[in-house]
């Protein structure tokens, strides 16, 4: 009985140092963890309810931690920088003794569960901002996962300038050190997931952007019905730009990214993806032509891409039955012309950016739609990004055209009623930034115009100007395919499609009068 006595207070004696050494290990370990998250050198405080260590799991769980940056002004009333809490961040397989004695963090995982940070930027207080660096420790970190985070970006003046909600990010083998601060991205980092209910962004003073569940990695992105909004009516927005500018409205119930990369190299950011997917589009660009005419040069699109300070690839970008609308207006009391290309789709191959390179395959796009929801359309069209002339090849073709349909644009805009039908139109031009040349063929049937009175009746016909019309216009064609050569200058004032019409403009005169 001895004998077991004192075997069992051995064992009491040892389970009780050991306990006693994990509570003052804890203890010691506790005010280390709190000196090292409210360190003098970092611009951030921290509070939390409570540290749970265990020793043996090599795991920390702090419980309803925030952080707010530390106040440099008492008196100041404007918030800059990061606010936020989590309901725990746990952190394990993490090295204890590299923690408390070197400048290296190691840890197998860190949970941060449904942590809301929000992000001021404060243009008034830009010379008095924290800009020291939160810690000068190099961490390795094998996972992060944040679990239901919501996230937001906060302007001087109270505004969400971007939001994400119910956020989930995974990403693995994570180096964060001071070398990697000063980087674009701070960190370096294996793999990564991301998914989002949803995300919203106020891109600048005319637009906003929205998408719902959204999901991403490094092998690509996926949007569910994107949005991109204008933030003022059509009246108002003609108010608030000093010259000629589109409005677009864009939705797409998806948009899909394959095998994407990205990132930075030598400080410049790249994107390149094998394909990218919009499925069921519908865009609409307005333009009113109430305002001053912008007259700045418009480049070409060899130029846009040469010119892009970016690494930009994307080897196959696809339109799949979309709709295509674009209005014109010359007064809001008679309502805008509208050209309208539905089912529409579009394949473009090797898009790509001419930073750095010194050849470039040729960019193709293929066009396939109807035109005013009756007649088929073809284009196909190709350029060269590093061609200093900007050069390019574009043909098409349309069939079947009830010229009627055209009405809805011109009469409104030129009080012009078209009629009677195209049964073929062909063009095959090739251009540059100063002209263009090629062949413009047409066969047609029964066409004849009615011109109205410049005046709020459309109804009103100008008879002397529709006979005179009449007159000098050429009724058909006489079941035969009539062919002309067109040669045009570019006004580069105006944009790539202006160009594109006055080559078909020139054929119809030649051929119709």
């Amino acid at each position: 009985m001895k004998i077991f006595k004192n075997i069992a207070i051995w064992v009491l004696s040892i389970l009780l140092i050991v306990f006693s050494v994990n509570l003052i290990l804890n203890l010691w370990i506790g005010i280390k963890l709190d000196t090292i998250l409210n360190n003098n050198k970092t611009g951030y405080a921290f509070n939390y309810k409570r540290i749970d260590i265990s020793l043996l799991e090599r795991s920390f769980l702090i419980s309803e931690i925030d952080f707010q940056p530390k106040k440099k002004d008492s008196i100041s009333n404007y918030k800059d920088g990061f606010f936020g809490n989590s309901e725990y961040v746990e952190i394990s397989g993490i090295d204890i003794w590299n923690l408390l004695s070197t400048d290296k963090i190691n840890a197998g995982k860190i949970l941060v569960a449904k942590p809301t940070v929000s992000f001021y930027k404060n243009q008034k207080e830009k010379d008095d901002k924290i800009n020291e660096k939160p810690f000068k420790k190099t961490l390795n970190i094998g996972e992060i996962i944040i679990s239901n985070g919501t996230f937001k970006n906060i302007d001087s003046n109270e505004k969400v300038i971007l939001k994400v909600d119910n956020a989930n990010l995974n990403v693995k083998k994570i180096v964060f050190s001071e070398k990697t601060f000063s980087s674009k991205i701070p960190f370096l980092f294996d793999e990564y997931t991301f998914e989002s209910d949803s995300i919203y962004y106020h891109a600048d003073e005319f637009y906003e952007y929205k998408t719902k569940k959204i999901t991403a990695s490094q092998k690509g992105i996926n949007l569910k019905n994107f949005e991109m909004i204008p933030l003022y009516s059509r009246k108002d927005f003609v108010k608030q730009i000093p010259m000629e500018r589109d409005l677009y409205t864009i939705s797409c119930p998806e948009i899909d990214v394959k095998n994407m990369n990205w990132g930075f190299a030598n400080s410049q950011f790249f994107f390149k993806t094998q394909s990218v997917l919009l499925n069921k589009a519908t865009a609409n660009i307005y333009r009113n032509k109430l305002t001053k005419d912008n007259l700045s040069k418009k480049k070409l699109y060899n130029a846009m891409l040469r010119e892009l300070k970016a690494n930009l690839r994307i080897d196959t970008l696809k339109v799949k039955n979309s709709l295509l609308v674009y209005e014109e207006e010359i007064s809001f009391e008679k309502g805008s012309g509208k050209l309208l290309f539905d089912n529409f789709n579009l394949t473009a191959t090797n898009i790509e950016s001419g930073l750095g390179k010194n050849k470039l395959k040729d960019l193709n796009i293929k066009v396939n739609c109807n035109f005013m929801k009756t007649s088929p359309l073809k284009i196909d069209w190709s350029l060269n990004v590093l061609d200093k002339s900007d050069g390019f090849k574009i043909k098409g073709s349309i069939i079947n055209f009830d010229v009627a349909k055209i009405n809805i644009f011109s009469l409104p805009y030129i009080n012009v009623k078209v009629d009677g039908v195209f049964d073929k139109v062909a063009f095959d031009f090739v251009g540059n930034d100063n002209a263009s040349s090629g062949k413009f063929a047409m066969e047609y049937d029964d066409l004849k115009v009615t011109i109205f009175k410049n005046d709020k009746d459309e109804r009103k016909k100008n008879k002397f100007l529709t006979a005179i019309g009449n007159l000098f216009v050429k009724k058909d064609s006489k079941d035969k395919l009539k062919n002309v050569e067109v040669k045009v200058d570019r006004v580069k004032e105006k944009s790539f499609y202006n160009f594109l019409w006055l080559n078909i403009a020139q054929g119809l005169k030649k051929i119709l009068i």
